[in-house]
């Protein structure tokens, strides 16, 4: 399959789903590790949520242990 890269896919995904939801994306601080849960960034992703956080994409959790709980949702 062909992987598009850098070419605003994900910026705009961002930008659609903040505009139609009014919601705030929030992304805890990568810290290398795998999750059982599936909620850590792989591959390209770290350096893709830094970006979209300098441009006001993303916010920062400001503190790693605070994500959702499934409990929560």
């Amino acid at each position: 399959p062909k992987v598009l890269k850098g070419m605003g896919v994900g910026r705009a995904c961002l930008e659609l789903f903040t505009e139609y939801t009014d919601a705030t994306v929030y992304t805890r601080p990568s810290d290398g590790q795998t999750r059982e849960d599936g909620s850590h960034l792989t591959e390209d992703a770290p350096g893709f949520v830094m970006k979209m956080q300098k441009e006001g994409l993303i916010e920062d959790s400001g503190d790693e242990d605070d994500y959702w709980q499934e409990d929560e949702l």
